[in-house]
């Protein structure tokens, strides 16, 4: 019989998918939550904004205006999908592709992101793949020193940091990092 701990290493959502539908949604909105609300107290002395890649429903996008009012932010996605209440203003939305929307940002605002929030991909695994180790490079730039990185996958990067899970994460893992202040 297989140790149940070296599945979930191989697997860090093997016990989220036994779920039924609505205690996944929970999960993984009660994870999400404790996780930007970690990120958002971890920013104290950063300055910079806040960067959403993956608008999606724009229920995070929300939550981030609620814990952070007092910071500029800006959402990053394909196409629009949240409704309207939940839908960031003009000035605050890029619509298009991220390879092509974060290389811009970078060069027109380096430096000038104090909290990222990732949450983004789909179901094809090697299209997940290469997105996911494209994108902590493509993100760094944009970066203030101490940054605080909170995404759905594990996407490290040689200048981040792991930080530790924050309390109240259920069994649908997030992944806090912090770049490096030099």
């Amino acid at each position: 019989m297989a140790d149940a701990s070296l599945t979930t290493q191989r697997d860090p959502l093997a016990a989220w998918r036994k779920l039924d539908a609505v205690s996944r949604m929970i999960a993984r909105l009660t994870s999400q939550k404790a996780a930007l609300t970690a990120a958002a107290e971890r920013l104290v002395g950063i300055d910079g904004m806040v960067l959403e890649v993956g608008l999606g429903k724009g229920r995070t996008w929300d939550l981030l205006g609620h814990l952070l009012p007092e910071r500029r932010r800006l959402a990053l996605d394909r196409e629009v999908h949240a409704p309207a209440a939940l839908r960031p203003a003009a000035d605050q939305l890029m619509l298009g592709e991220l390879s092509e929307l974060l290389p811009r940002l970078a060069r027109d605002m380096p430096g000038q992101v104090a909290l990222a929030h990732v949450d983004c991909g789909g179901e094809g695994r090697a299209a997940d793949a290469a997105f996911d180790a494209w994108l902590p490079a493509a993100l760094h730039p944009l970066l203030a020193a101490g940054a605080v990185v909170a995404q759905d996958r594990p996407r490290g990067h040689p200048r981040w940091r792991a930080l530790p899970a924050p309390a109240g994460m259920t069994v649908f893992p997030y992944y806090l990092y912090r770049k490096d202040a030099t």
